[in-house]
């Protein structure tokens, strides 16, 4: 993963290992965020994108999975994603990954111009809890100045 190069059986063991609920939650974001560096494989980016949008999975393991995910992704994974977290019940997965995906389509990050066109048409609700102490959330400020060549962007993802 850390180099960029994963074969199929090693991808298939960290996604064993992302399943497996008597590991120790830790480990399991790790094995997921071993994907982080490699080249995109569709159905790693499936299995992925499935367990983010499981119900009654662990909740730190889910928002990895989505975050990983989220660099491969196409349009239809990102309709699923909606569609499913939507009606979520988990709040803390729900206001995570909604407050994450209104901020892709609200940002000017050079590096995010992908994503940010890819949710152009998809309608993201807005309808969730929002109280920081309380619950999960993602928070981006970016600015970038295209005729400068100049920009600042401020992340924080609080779980």
């Amino acid at each position: 993963g850390n180099m960029g190069v994963m074969t199929h059986d090693v991808a298939e063991v960290l996604i064993r290992y992302m399943h497996s609920e008597q590991k120790k939650v830790n480990n399991r974001v790790a094995a997921v965020q071993a994907f982080r560096l490699s080249k995109c494989n569709r159905e790693v980016t499936q299995k992925l994108v499935d367990f983010a949008v499981r119900p009654g999975k662990n909740t730190e393991v889910r928002i990895a999975a989505y975050l990983t995910a989220l660099r491969c992704v196409d349009y239809e994974d990102l309709q699923t994603i909606v569609t499913k977290i939507s009606v979520e019940e988990n709040t803390q997965v729900r206001g995570f990954i909604l407050s994450h995906l209104l901020n892709l389509q609200e940002t000017n990050a050079p590096e995010k111009e992908r994503l940010r066109s890819l949710l152009t048409n998809i309608l993201i609700p807005d309808n969730f809890e929002r109280d920081l102490r309380k619950y999960s959330r993602n928070i981006d400020l970016s600015y970038f100045a295209p005729s400068l060549g100049l920009g600042a962007e401020v992340e924080s993802n609080i779980i």
